[in-house]
Parts: structure tokens; sequence; C-alpha cells
């Protein structure tokens, strides 16, 4: 830096004429007193004191030999090889010693050179949070970059599970009308599980769909961000350029309409890094014939869990209730999701579909599914027979027999809402059969379907 020739006036009066101290001139001019010395005295500025002797300085031709021999030695070894010719000096003396003398070597890179379609970078980005019903949902940015053209893929999502990563990399390869042959992760747990050196575990779920659509995973090593700096470049090209002034709401579907609106008319037709004349969305059409081709059917990463409904006919999945039909209440069902609907299914059938909510304790429900709100209305005669028509049979075979009616129907609801609708269904048909009419006797059957493989929550017994 450049100082004024009144500005060096102003010191050499100071120091040399009004015998200001070094340090009062620095306050005085407001500069570091380093730099006051070396505007006062060059290269040539005299020491602050008497500098003493170091324990270590009889064994400085030592140390060098050693650092000069073997650059990456440790203190503790030269420690132990001093203390043998008479060392008596403490560890931090020795490492104050060694850190100015050991000769350091500059990380050097070059630059990366990538052939048409052959490498992919991916990446995730925190974009803090949004305020959704009943709380916050944390927003991340998912960036694929196709690292010869630059091209750009990018998506808002409210999680960063392996079936969304999955999911976005599918809707990235048919935005860009073919796969890259190599696609560079960070170490992150949808990608790699585990590594030590260079020996990494990638996550099943991505082998195999890697697998399917014909592209190489590759880890890069860690601490290296240089080896994705495309797709990191491209991520901060996104907050600075896109999010910067955007206001994030809880409509993802809105932000993401608006992401890809920038993408095709800004991001996509910016000037190629590799040669300014040149526009990106040109290079990138000269890429798309090198990508791998796609396979006919997609592959349909969806997050999948099993999940038993409870006795209000609800399932309860990320922190939100969805309805079923009320004869599946009390079964173990599967539910499969993505960002925008949530399926169940029984088996291999499906059961119901519904938009996913974001929210947070939230209640999604079909009137079909949900009519009964409370325990009284479902016991009620017209209820239980508007479900099970059957049971009209039973009640006027069982009052004359002389059974209490009111005590037949307490204890069909309480079977009901033990068992649940599917077991107590199947055990009136196989009592109706048997002309088994009473409450025990259905009870008695239910329990007999466990050892025919229905597996049932508990017993009934009855007084």
């Amino acid at each position: 830096m450049a100082y004024t020739p009144e500005l060096i006036a102003q010191i050499r009066r100071l120091h040399f004429h009004e015998h200001y101290t070094i340090h009062a001139v620095s306050q005085v001019v407001n500069l570091h007193r380093d730099t006051v010395k070396r505007i006062l005295y060059g290269d040539h500025s005299p020491d602050s004191g008497h500098s003493r002797p170091k324990i270590t300085d009889p064994y400085l031709t030592v140390i060098m030999e050693h650092l000069d021999n073997y650059p990456s030695i440790r203190c503790t070894k030269l420690l132990r090889i001093m203390k043998d010719r008479g060392y008596c000096g403490s560890y931090n003396s020795l490492r104050r010693t060694v850190y100015p003398l050991r000769k350091r070597k500059k990380e050097s890179f070059r630059p990366m050179e990538v052939f048409k379609g052959e490498q992919g970078q991916v990446d995730w980005a925190h974009c803090g949070e949004v305020e959704v019903a009943g709380g916050k949902r944390k927003v991340y940015l998912f960036v694929m970059v196709l690292s010869w053209s630059r091209a750009i893929f990018s998506k808002f999502t409210h999680d960063q599970k392996t079936e969304s990563f999955l999911r976005l990399h599918e809707e990235a390869f048919h935005f860009f009308g073919g796969a890259p042959r190599n696609i560079l992760y960070d170490n992150l747990k949808s990608a790699v599980l585990e590594r030590f050196r260079d020996k990494i575990r990638f996550n099943p779920q991505l082998i195999e769909f890697s697998g399917y659509y014909g592209y190489k995973p590759v880890a890069c090593r860690p601490y290296a961000g240089n080896q994705k700096g495309r797709v990191e470049r491209a991520i901060r090209y996104i907050r600075d350029n896109f999010l910067s002034g955007y206001n994030l709401t809880h409509n993802l579907s809105q932000t993401n309409m608006d992401i890809d609106n920038w993408i095709a008319t800004v991001a996509n037709k910016r000037q190629w890094p590799g040669d300014k004349s040149r526009k990106l969305d040109d290079v990138f059409s000269e890429e798309k014939e090198f990508l791998l081709r796609l396979p006919p059917d997609l592959f349909q990463p969806l997050q999948s869990l099993q999940i038993k409904s409870n006795k209000c006919s609800l399932v309860r999945f990320d922190l939100n209730d969805y309805s079923v039909p009320q004869e599946y209440s009390g079964e173990m069902l599967t539910v499969k999701a993505d960002d925008f609907t949530v399926r169940l299914y029984f088996g291999s059938d499906q059961v119901t579909e519904h938009c996913r909510s974001w929210g947070r304790g939230e209640r999604i429900t079909k009137p079909e599914h949900w009519q009964i709100q409370s325990r009284s209305g479902l016991h009620t005669t017209d209820n239980l027979l508007s479900i099970y028509p059957d049971l009209e049979n039973f009640y006027r075979i069982l009052v004359d027999r002389g059974e209490s009616l009111r005590y037949v129907k307490k204890t069909m609801a309480q079977i009901h809402d033990l068992y649940g609708s599917r077991l107590f269904k199947a055990g009136l048909r196989i009592a109706g059969k048997r002309e088994m009419y009473h409450p025990s006797q259905v009870t008695r059957i239910i329990i007999g379907l466990e050892k025919a493989g229905e597996k049932v929550p508990g017993r009934v017994y009855l007084l």
C-alpha cells in the first residue's frame, strides 16, 4: 500500500524530532506499529529489545538436518532425537522453534478438464426456514450441474431424505434429456454411508438407482471443495442472483415454478465461462447429444414405510394425520409419498390418496372416510348396521333367545374397536355360517383366526 509523503513526513517528525515512541506514533496516525516501524526503518528496523538466546539454539543444525530430510517429521519425534543429544528444554520450546523453520508446501490446483456428457456434480444447500401451519419447516435447495456446459437444474424441497434425493436426480435427468456418465458427490449421507481412506461404501439405494440409469457415482475427497467447485459456484450464483431479494414462502410449488423460469430465462442464457462469445444454452444443446439415454420407465423412488392406522381411521405421517376408509382402522398400511402426494396401500391394493401437507399437526381427511367423529356415534345401532348389515340377523336371533339387546350392541361395539373392521367383518361372516351369534362366540372365532395367520391385537374377555 502506498502512503502519502505528508503521512511519511508526519511519522518521521513525531518519532525522530518529537521523540514519540513507535507505539505512540501508531496511535496518532492510526496505523499498526509494525507498519510505522517499516516506514521509519525499512528492512533494517532495530530490535525492540535484546534477544535472549534460546535453549534450542545449540541444536539448530540437528533440527534443520532432520527437517530437510524428513519435512513432515513430528515435533514429538524430534524431541526424542534431541533428548538423546542432551536437550533438556520443553516440547513447547521446540515447537516454537520448528514452526517457522518447517517448509510448508502450498497446495496447487490445475483447471478441471472434462468431456461433453462426462460429469455432473450434485450438492444440497440450506436456505433457512419458512412459516407453515403449526410451526416452521426447513427449506433445502437441490442443485445438479453438468460440468462441461455448466447447465443448472435446481429445486427447493423440505427434506433431504434419500427418496427425495433420488427423485430430484430423476427430474434433473429428464430436464437435461439424459444422464452424465459420472456424478460427483460430497460426503453426504444420501450418497456415502461411510468411508475409510479410499474405501467408500455408497448408499445401497443410490447404487440401485445409478445402476438403473447407467451412471457411476463418485465421492470427492473429504475437505476438498475444489473438486466440486462447479456446483459450489452454481449454488453461490443462485443465492446471489435468484434468492437475493426473493421472499421464500411455504408455497414451494410456486417457488419451484419461479426458479424454473429463472433457469430458463437467465441462468441457462448467460455467457459460457469457457468462451465468452457463446451462450450457455447453445453449449448445452451440444452436450445433450453425449448424455446417456434414459430408460423408457421411471425408477420412481418414493418414500415408503409401514404405519398402523389408529381407531379413528387416521395414519400419522410426517407430523400430520391422513384418513383411510373405516374398514382399515387398526390395520398396518404402507405409505408411499413424494413432495406432492401421499398414497396408502393395504398389501398391494391402494386404499386412498391425499395431497401432501407440509404443515405440522394438520388433519387431512375425506368425507367418505371420516364421517363418524365420536366413539358414541360409532356405537349407535344405525351406524353399525349401515356398515355391517349382517348384524340385524344377529340382533334378532339373540333377542328371540332372551339376550339383552343393549348388552349385545355394547359388546359388539367393543369387539369392533378392539379387533378392527376387517377382522370383525370376517368374524361375523364365519359366525353367520356356523350359526354362532353370541358376542362371546364371535370373539372365539376372531381369536381362532390368529391360528390361521391373522394377527389380532388382543383378546376380549366377556362376563
